[in-house]
């Protein structure tokens, strides 16, 4: 007699799912915390496990939002496995969140300074990388400065500054749209030589004198700062 066991089916699967994600969006720009999670697969997927820059969360189901996603740039890979243990594994997403606008510090030139001089630098530095910079003065249109290699500050010189006081606002804006600005700095420029000659009673130059003392008497001006005038008498100052 022969005898035999009834006939069972096996399905041998050694191949990976693929696996699509479809957000974010590769160099997706986040301005909120919130960001949302989504992908396909060629297959049914028993568990989903995201790993953005080395913190891995295992995700129920997709989409998925997830909260309070601190500022900075990621690097999201999605692995997905089937019914039959195997793991797929997304190509490499980049994304970024940005919640915070930048601090902007004036570096250069102090407040309150004085310049004797049509040439003025202006330098600031940012709190994050900067993506544009732009300098109003006295209430002006900005006028874009120049970032550094790091992208943290930046520069700008205006040499046709004209004399008497001005103000200025430094804004920048970073990678996220988001704008900072800089605390209203003050400056006054005077680029004139002030006049200065000698009146009457004065003696004339080369004057030969028959008293022990003599008259100066001096008449100065400056169409942009006062004046104080001193008289050097023999190598010692008079005021």
């Amino acid at each position: 007699n022969i005898n035999s066991t009834e006939t069972r089916t096996v399905t041998v699967d050694r191949t990976a799912p693929t696996i699509s994600v479809s957000l974010p969006v590769n160099g997706t720009i986040y301005t909120i915390s919130a960001v949302l999670f989504n992908a396909n697969a060629n297959e049914p997927i028993s568990t989903w496990i995201l790993n953005y820059n080395g913190t891995n969360v295992t995700l129920s189901s997709l989409p998925t939002l997830l909260n309070n996603v601190e500022d900075g740039d990621y690097n999201l890979l999605l692995y997905g496995n089937d019914s039959a243990g195997n793991w797929g594994l997304n190509n490499s997403i980049w994304f970024s969140v940005d919640t915070i606008a930048p601090n902007v510090t004036i570096i250069s030139p102090e407040n309150n300074s004085n310049f004797n001089s049509s040439s003025v630098t202006f330098n600031i530095s940012g709190s994050k990388v900067l993506k544009w910079c732009g300098l109003s003065l006295d209430g002006a249109a900005n006028s874009t400065m120049t970032l550094n290699s790091s992208k943290t500050g930046a520069n700008y010189t205006n040499s046709s500054m004209t004399n008497g006081a001005h103000n200025f606002v430094v804004y920048c804006n970073d990678s996220g749209g988001w704008i900072g600005t800089s605390n209203k700095y003050f400056i006054f420029v005077d680029n004139d030589t002030p006049s200065v000659q000698f009146v009457s009673p004065t003696d004339s130059n080369n004057a030969l004198l028959t008293k022990n003392y003599t008259f100066v008497n001096v008449s100065a001006s400056d169409s942009t700062s006062n004046v104080s005038s001193f008289i050097d008498f023999d190598n010692s100052l008079v005021s």
